[in-house]
């Protein structure tokens, strides 16, 4: 994913692949945000990353998922595989 600043509403991404984004590339949305990769890995980690509502996140697998976000993070109802999961505020 490229840059992304939502204002208002929900940021819902589905992906046959994997989900990731590039260094500089931070995602911002004031509404809920939702990322399901089916079999497939999660990574969001860019320390800029605004998310001011709840994430929900979504694989299956020995897949990995990854989330920084640079406020205090909200986790929805998230189903997640056998892989590792880390979701943290950056530091």
């Amino acid at each position: 994913m490229g840059q992304t600043t939502l204002a208002t509403g929900a940021l819902s991404v589905t992906a046959a692949g994997a989900i990731s984004q590039g260094a500089a590339t931070p995602i911002s949305t004031s509404g809920t945000a939702s990322f399901n990769a089916a079999g497939n890995a999660i990574t969001l980690t860019v320390a800029t990353n605004n998310f001011a509502n709840t994430v929900s996140l979504n694989n299956t697998g020995a897949n990995n998922v990854a989330l920084t976000t640079s406020g205090a993070l909200q986790l929805a109802a998230s189903a997640v595989g056998s892989g590792t999961s880390t979701c943290w505020p950056a530091a």
